[in-house]
């Protein structure tokens, strides 16, 4: 399969997954959840529905770049770039950080979003092999900083 017919599909894919998610925003999310304050515009709603938004968005950019390709490259009879598959031993850290990740979504619940997220970034630096205190002092300011903009700013429960 060529480069350009993948990330087509894979553009098509965030797309619907993208509209999926903006349709199971009010089913997965309650609206007596919100913190209102007479502000109708940031709800609970708000955050996903924007990120849903800028995903859909660059989709559709994405699609129609390599769809613009794919009928140049088809009409020219050009070759099209080949899709160079999967090299493990350049993928680990990345599965590395995976795990850690699907990790601190397991324990998010349990633990609750500011202990998590300080075990999860914890554990990225040490991976990474970063010795200094300040980076993670920076991690945990950061942890605290983004829990208080989502709670008292955008009016999202985090656990």
């Amino acid at each position: 399969m060529n480069k350009y017919k993948t990330n087509i599909y894979t553009s098509v894919f965030f797309i619907i997954f993208g509209i999926a998610v903006w349709i199971a925003v009010p089913y997965c999310i309650r609206f007596s959840d919100t913190y209102s304050m007479r502000n109708e515009l940031l709800t609970s709603y708000f955050m996903p529905r924007v990120l849903v938004v800028i995903l859909v968005f660059n989709s559709m950019i994405n699609l129609l770049i390599n769809l613009i390709h794919y009928i140049r490259a088809s009409k020219n009879g050009m070759k099209m770039p080949q899709y160079a598959g999967i090299h493990w031993n350049k993928e680990k850290r990345a599965l590395v950080f995976a795990g850690i990740m699907l990790v601190y979504t397991v324990i998010l619940e349990y633990a609750g979003f500011i202990i998590s997220s300080a075990l999860c970034c914890s554990a990225l630096l040490a991976y990474v092999r970063d010795k200094k205190v300040i980076h993670y002092a920076v991690a945990f300011i950061f942890i605290v900083l983004m829990y208080f903009i989502f709670t008292r700013v955008l009016y999202v429960k985090l656990p």
